[in-house]
């Protein structure tokens, strides 16, 4: 069953120590990953239908091919395998199965910007772990494969 989200679901978030204000829907979205948050950023003003298709699109991505996104996480998390002071570092194990991972995701979100300036849209499956939280994993669909961004 797809998700539909209605825009007037979406909430104002409070701003806090960010720059930008954005807007979150009420509703976790479960994933092989665990609870993934879907929140609307418009550079101004506020967010429109065609932001709330595209996280829509998203979520439809995430559930009909959830080894995709675990896939990605996990490659990344490999690429982590040659230092080992650093996942002790962070309290993380070495060699963690991909089922295992879920515990060491800090924060997963679906991420919705339009930047009017450029007049764009842009989104992605923003998932900061545990061992990289500072730089977080940024995935972009691009078609039917995800790809690495910087977001």
């Amino acid at each position: 069953m797809p998700i539909i989200f209605q825009l007037s679901e979406f909430t104002k978030a409070p701003r806090g120590s960010y720059a930008f204000d954005f807007w979150v829907h009420p509703v976790l979205i479960p994933s092989v990953l665990g609870l993934f948050a879907v929140e609307l950023r418009p550079d101004i003003g506020e967010p429109d239908l065609q932001m709330v298709n595209e996280a829509e699109r998203l979520v439809s991505f995430m559930q009909a091919n959830p080894d995709k996104l675990l896939d990605k996480v996990y490659e990344h998390y490999r690429g982590f395998d040659a230092h080992s002071e650093w996942l002790a570092s962070c309290d993380v194990p070495e060699k963690l199965k991909k089922d295992e991972l879920p515990p060491y995701l800090v924060v997963r979100d679906i991420v919705v910007i339009r930047d009017e300036g450029m007049q764009t849209l842009s989104s992605c499956f923003y998932i900061s772990p545990q061992w990289d939280t500072e730089h977080a994993i940024c995935l972009e669909l691009r078609g039917i494969e995800l790809e690495y961004c910087d977001f």
